[in-house]
């Protein structure tokens, strides 16, 4: 049997134990990789942006520094990565909630044309691993942007969920399941 809560519930004490006593650390990282430059997408930058991405996920976890830097790198952003893993950190953090809501509405009104990068939208929630998780998803099979005729809509909020949101959807009710 496995004990998904169990698993996450570890997952996260970890994670907060190391943002904790690496917090200086890693935003010497983020601010020392959170340099302006022409998007290239060659192997350094996308290096550089993965490991100050990193960094933010842990600084998410750390007063309320990261949710400021997750904001500033959301409206700054000049790449899809840098982007969405902003809004991925603000809509994971019980914390940030108001920024989180506010750059979702932002991000939907300046992609719903972009089928693709909505996709990403809807996979960013069904991820979210906040309590409720079943719900939010239930409630974005309604949104404009999703249709059961599309296999991308699909696989990005049905398979985020299922596939990205271990603690959800392994939920002890079986509500995961029976969805």
């Amino acid at each position: 049997l496995i004990h998904a809560q169990a698993i996450h519930s570890a997952r996260l004490f970890v994670r907060q134990a190391l943002a904790d006593a690496l917090s200086q650390d890693f935003l010497a990282v983020y601010q020392r990789h959170n340099i302006e430059q022409d998007y290239a997408p060659d192997a350094s930058q996308i290096g550089r942006r993965s490991l100050k991405n990193t960094a933010l996920s842990y600084l998410m976890l750390v007063d309320q520094v990261g949710v400021d830097l997750a904001s500033q790198q959301f409206e700054s952003a000049d790449n899809m990565t840098d982007k969405a893993t902003a809004l991925s950190c603000l809509v994971n953090c019980p914390a940030a909630a108001p920024q989180a809501e506010t750059a979702l509405q932002q991000f939907e009104q300046q992609y719903r044309d972009e089928a693709l990068v909505m996709n990403l939208w809807l996979q960013v929630q069904a991820a979210n691993s906040q309590p409720g998780g079943l719900q939010r998803v239930e409630e974005l099979e309604g949104h404009g942007t999703f249709t059961l005729s599309n296999p991308n809509k699909i696989r990005s909020l049905i398979g985020g969920f299922c596939n990205g949101n271990l603690v959800n959807f392994h939920s002890p009710d079986g509500s995961g399941y029976e969805f």
